[in-house]
């Protein structure tokens, strides 16, 4: 007798290949389990970030924005939904609109791109899309906005903000331009090179608390301020970049850098005229949101490239070194500008590198990471990068292991679209959202490890992702909720439909054989089940039995926390409690009678966390070398 023992689930599902030649601790076909190299697990759940259900989306724009403060780094989460822009409030754990419906009639599902900036002037957000746009939030006062739109000297489009100015592309408004990529004037970096308004009045001494506005904004609506300090003589208050002021003898205030709003408490009354000394910007007067040059054009001013050689819509424009790749729908161009900002080369990178949509791509430390579908029969995602030892770069791809073309179900086969695709990098994963053939939105996410190569399919509705403290969330593609994706146990309170199938393998045996038993070791939540089956020389699949997780053969005495998250960290949304798991093994009979190949498949039926570390074919009896009765 022989025995059998499967472990080290690193692979994922492997569907390149026939199911068996794949190997035995791979999947043929899985959905919402998790490789985790030493196991495979039920995927985490799908939680609401906020109180508030949306029922009617979707989210066309998402974006962690970072406060730079002199103490701390603080995060928000804003989102678009249909006419409005929300930002996340922890105390409350919901949703506050900014202003009232800023985005223009006939925008409700117009997609933005969101930038976070910082700079001398403060930490900033920009909003920008081929309908709407440009916005500004300093992100310290996030309930406030600035509309800073100028025919004049900017543009409606997608941005990335790099290099000290932005850049942008899909031009929107009277004159589009699909193809053309567009730059601004280089930021000021001097706080000398902006106004400084010295000892505006305040007001007289003898009083403790003073409220106010900044005479600033009055001059134009399109300002900001920074720098700012209240003094009455005695007392100094300084600007902590995160909206707060601190008084050199302990007073405190607070200051709103969009309206100029003011709330400053002196340790004692005043005891002389209180004044303000601040500086003031405005980003659309020789700043990231100004596009304008002269002729001919000077260093640092606006510039726009043509890039119209037949490659499609300009998508994306992502670094890797000195170079700006510039990626179209069916080619890619690269750019590099000069370090005095008078010379460049804007030339064609490659045919037929090029991505779907303007979220299906990410830089990360290994170079961009991007969904290829320039061939619709046989898309990738495909790694862009400098090759081993060398210093050209080069696209691979990084998916032969999974076709992404197709997904089998029963005898049919649903095929995946990625004209909606988004991606991001996750720790050591590269996650990806598309949808399949049957869908009208996002209904899949993939995720990539980088480490082992493991592609995992799941069942999630995303538009698109951002990392909020450490956790992975997403904008719904079916509703206008933002999501927590991996996380906790299940999908509001209903079973996560699963299933996980593994190779088609002959057990090492080569010939016709029978199996007595087999044992199934991993961790299980009490309210759990495992249903376990098993398919021979490809016949139907029939039951084994099932892992409960209230069985005997749960060792109930040796309780596992395995964290709030099934991948990742960090705490939010009101999830803060851990997930008890424990060690089983369980041991079945096999119902099987003479076969030379089996599979395996695994699905767990109700709520609760569910893995498998370990299987062992026991048992295992040769017999003699004739093919299965199936096939005489």
């Amino acid at each position: 007798m022989k025995s059998v023992e499967i472990r080290d689930f690193q692979y994922g599902t492997i569907n390149s290949v026939e199911d068996q030649s794949i190997p035995v601790a791979a999947s043929s076909r899985s959905l919402n389990w998790v490789t985790e190299g030493t196991k495979i697990l039920l995927r985490g759940g799908y939680g609401r970030l906020g109180i508030t259900d949306n029922e009617t989306g979707p989210i066309t724009g998402l974006r962690v924005a970072k406060n730079v403060g002199l103490n701390a780094t603080t995060e928000t989460v804003f989102r678009k939904r249909g006419l409005k822009l929300e930002y996340y409030d922890t105390t409350t754990n919901d949703w506050v609109e900014v202003g009232s419906d800023i985005f223009p009639a006939g925008s409700e599902n117009a997609h933005v791109s969101m930038e976070n900036y910082h700079s001398i002037t403060g930490s900033q957000l920009h909003i920008n899309g081929p309908e709407v746009g440009p916005y500004k939030i300093m992100v310290a006062n996030p309930d406030s906005y600035i509309s800073l739109y100028d025919e004049s000297k900017n543009f409606y489009g997608y941005i990335r903000i790099k290099q000290n100015r932005t850049f942008l592309w899909n031009r929107g408004g009277t004159t589009k331009d699909t193809t053309g990529l567009y730059g601004s004037k280089l930021d000021k970096d001097e706080a000398g090179d902006f106004t400084q308004i010295v000892d505006e009045a305040i007001g007289a001494s003898g009083s403790s608390n003073y409220t106010g506005t900044l005479a600033f904004k009055a001059g134009d609506a399109d300002r900001n301020c920074f720098e700012i300090t209240f003094t009455d003589g005695t007392e100094t208050f300084i600007d902590n970049l995160d909206g707060t002021l601190t008084g050199s003898e302990g007073g405190t205030g607070t200051i709103n850098y969009t309206t100029g709003e003011y709330d400053i408490t002196f340790n004692s009354p005043a005891s002389g005229a209180v004044t303000a000394t601040y500086r003031w910007e405005d980003s659309s007067d020789g700043g990231i949101v100004d596009f304008t040059k002269s002729t001919p054009r000077t260093a640092g001013e606006g510039f726009i490239f043509r890039q119209d050689d037949g490659g499609g819509k300009f998508m994306n424009i992502l670094s890797i070194g000195g170079t700006e790749y510039c990626l179209h729908e069916t080619k890619t161009w690269a750019l590099t500008l000069s370090d005095d900002d008078t010379e460049a080369t804007n030339l064609i990178y490659r045919d037929r590198v090029g991505v779907p949509n303007f979220r299906a791509s990410v830089e990360t430390g290994d170079g961009i990471y991007y969904i290829d579908d320039t061939d619709k029969n046989d898309p990738h995602l495909r790694l862009l990068s400098f090759d081993m030892g060398g210093s050209e770069v080069i696209p691979k791809s990084v998916s032969k292991r999974l076709k992404l073309n197709n997904e089998k179900i029963g005898f049919s086969f649903i095929s995946y679209s990625f004209e909606q695709s988004a991606m991001i990098e996750w720790g050591d994963l590269i996650v990806f959202a598309c949808r399949t053939s049957d869908s009208a939105i996002n209904n899949r996410v993939f995720t990539y490890n980088k480490q082992t190569g493991a592609i995992d399919e799941h069942e999630y509705f995303v538009n698109c992702f951002e990392i909020y403290n450490g956790t992975l969330i997403a904008g719904d593609s079916i509703s206008g909720n933002v999501s927590i994706l991996f996380n906790g146990l299940d999908d509001d309170d209903a079973e996560i439909y699963n299933y996980w199938e593994g190779a088609l393998t002959d057990l090492t045996i080569a010939r016709l054989k029978k199996q007595k038993k087999i044992i199934i070791q991993g961790e299980i939540g009490k309210e759990q089940n495992i249903k376990v089956s098993c398919s021979v020389d490809r016949g139907e699949f029939v039951d084994i039995g099932i892992i409960e997780g209230n069985g005997t053969y749960v060792d109930s005495t040796q309780r596992v926390i395995v964290g709030a998250q099934t991948v990742g960290d960090g705490t939010i949304g009101g999830n803060s409690t851990g997930i008890e798991a424990y060690n089983y093994m369980r041991e079945f009979s096999m119902p099987t009678g003479n076969f030379e190949k089996i599979k395996l498949r695994f699905e767990a039926t109700k709520l609760g966390f569910a893995s498998i570390s370990t299987i062992i074919h026991k048992d295992i009896r040769e017999k003699w070398a004739r093919i299965s009765n199936k096939y005489r």
